[in-house]
């Protein structure tokens, strides 16, 4: 806010808010990483230009914020564990690759997971369906046998549903915000906390 209105902007915190969760309601980020949260943001007050200045001014900052405060919730260590005591577990990051497999490794989390996939490092966009059946072609698995977890409708539940994986959304994130715009974006089940979703998965593979 202090480098945004040192270039006349001039809003509050609640003004940044606002802008916050336009940005996130109507889908202008593709990664879900804050510097591109912060540049979209600029777009929408500032003179084209003007938000590749102000994140370079703030880069250091939102680094060491990363290694500060940036962790993986003991929930998700739990969720984590159980599950592969059954399952095969894949992941799909849209963050900057090494940063989340410091934090993999750091937690010992990195070597449960069977395959880790980054589609921002691919140098041409490619759709997530795509990157889906990739994954069930080197996992040997089908459609049928997956299920992907997320929070957001764009990147996750709707490119899962559209190759046929069962969908589960976790609705305790900033992305809550979404709301389906097609039936494709309508997930199979939708809970509050990734916890919860241990009973669903084990339910459904039951029954297989």
């Amino acid at each position: 806010m202090e480098q945004i209105n040192g270039f006349g902007a001039g809003i509050d915190f609640r003004n940044y808010l606002t802008l916050k969760n336009n940005v996130i309601k109507t889908r202008r980020i593709l990664n879900g990483e804050l510097r591109q949260v912060i540049m979209e943001i600029c777009k929408l007050i500032l003179p084209q230009g003007y938000e590749k200045i102000i994140l370079n001014r703030i880069e250091l900052e939102i680094t060491e914020g990363e290694k500060r405060y940036y962790q993986i919730s003991e929930e998700v260590k739990i969720v984590v564990e159980t599950l592969s005591k059954n399952h095969t577990l894949a992941m799909i990051s849209n963050n900057y690759s090494n940063f989340s497999i410091e934090l993999l490794k750091k937690d010992h989390l990195y070597n449960i997971f069977k395959f880790i996939v980054f589609p921002s490092e691919l140098n041409s966009i490619i759709p997530y369906e795509r990157l889906f059946l990739d994954l069930m072609k080197k996992a040997n698995v089908t459609a049928a046998e997956s299920v992907v977890i997320g929070d957001r409708l764009d990147t996750d539940i709707y490119p899962a549903n559209k190759v046929g994986i069962t969908t589960i959304r976790i609705t305790d994130s900033i992305f809550n915000l979404q709301s389906p715009q097609n039936a494709c974006e309508i997930p199979t089940y939708s809970v509050a906390k990734l916890k919860d979703t241990i009973e669903i998965i084990d339910g459904i593979y039951k029954k297989l």
